[in-house]
């Protein structure tokens, strides 16, 4: 039982820093007409979906399993819960440039606006790539949600896009 609370605190802290940082960039880009970047909304939706998807992993744990007793088991846990967050984070960001350079098209994805233009700079590419519609953006945002809550799925999207490139050189 001792194990389930040290782990709960840690997830709170985590908690509280996912939704004080989603809170702040809420809030800067609410208030910002210079840098209203739809990419960062998606990063912190991924970090909240790593942050639901660890309440889920600590619900689902087995609370008299000995392995929880064991230094090392403890360790690795607490290192996921602060950490599957923001790796959530970085993989919405590379589901939204998956979907922003078409690889996976089709009803449920967001389609995207200015995708022929010339890149000229990072910042114009952040600035002009954008959904082409609000229920694009809102689809982005979920996915970016998704991405994170279900962390092997954009490694094994990349993984089956590398294979089938494999195959077809």
């Amino acid at each position: 039982m001792r194990v389930m609370l040290a782990e709960a605190i840690h997830l709170l802290i985590v908690t509280v820093a996912v939704v004080a940082a989603t809170g702040i960039a809420a809030l800067l880009l609410a208030n910002s007409e210079e840098y209203s970047s739809l990419i960062v909304m998606v990063f912190m939706a991924g970090t909240v979906g790593g942050v639901a998807n660890n309440y889920r992993r600590l619900y689902l744990l087995p609370t008299n399993a000995s392995i929880l007793d064991e230094p090392d088991t403890r360790k690795l846990l607490t290192i996921q819960l602060y950490i599957s967050p923001w790796i959530g984070g970085i993989f919405a960001v590379a589901m939204y440039g998956i979907f922003a350079s078409g690889a996976l098209q089709g009803e449920l994805f967001p389609q995207f606006q200015a995708t022929d233009l010339e890149f000229t700079t990072a910042y114009a590419f952040a600035d002009q790539l954008l959904p082409a519609t609000n229920s694009d953006a809102a689809k982005a945002i979920l996915w970016g949600f998704v991405a994170g809550f279900a962390e092997m799925f954009v490694p094994n999207f990349i993984d089956k896009l590398t294979s089938e490139n494999a195959i077809a050189e």
